[in-house]
């Protein structure tokens, strides 16, 4: 499983995977780390939502925490870009026939993808612009597409062994 997050203004969104529900914490605090604390969170009621260690971090960074209406995740705006991350996933699984086990990769390259891409509702500005005011480099993109056949070099074989192998493109290292 993942958490989600997405910022209401500038739609930036950071994926995080998780094991299980109970680490929605450390995802929380691995988003702040990372893109510094956000001033609201807006939940859906979930139980992961309601633990005294959360409004422990939420109190340490000063965060307002939102929560929608039963049965209402129209009421949340991250609602809408969890649907075009999940549809664009299933599209480039399907069209590029990627087994199922890599939907984790795709996701990640997806968010990747979408934080470089410049959008209307933005003024034509990418959400990674937005939120930092630096416009990132898309040459990464440029180079290969998901699950594109590729070949790579490999030092640990030797003579008759090609050194030569071939593999997958399934995304990008940000570290």
């Amino acid at each position: 499983m993942v958490q989600l997050f997405c910022g209401k203004s500038s739609f930036l969104t950071d994926v995080r995977p998780m094991h299980k529900e109970s680490q929605f914490q450390d995802a929380l605090i691995d988003f702040i780390r990372e893109w510094g604390a956000p001033s609201a969170l807006m939940g859906d009621n979930a139980k992961s939502e309601m633990t005294k260690s959360l409004k422990a971090i939420l109190r340490q960074y000063c965060i307002k925490y939102l929560q929608t209406e039963p049965m209402h995740p129209n009421q949340n705006p991250a609602e809408r870009r969890i649907q075009t991350v999940k549809n664009m996933v299933n599209i480039m699984l399907d069209r590029t026939n990627s087994p199922e086990n890599l939907w984790l990769l795709c996701l990640q390259y997806v968010v990747y993808l979408l934080n470089r891409l410049a959008q209307k509702q933005l003024g034509w500005r990418t959400p990674i612009e937005v939120e930092t005011g630096v416009t990132p480099g898309i040459s990464s993109l440029l180079q290969f597409h998901w699950y594109q056949p590729v070949l790579f070099y490999d030092t640990d074989t030797s003579f008759p062994e090609s050194q030569e192998k071939s593999a997958r493109f399934v995304g990008i290292s940000e570290h």
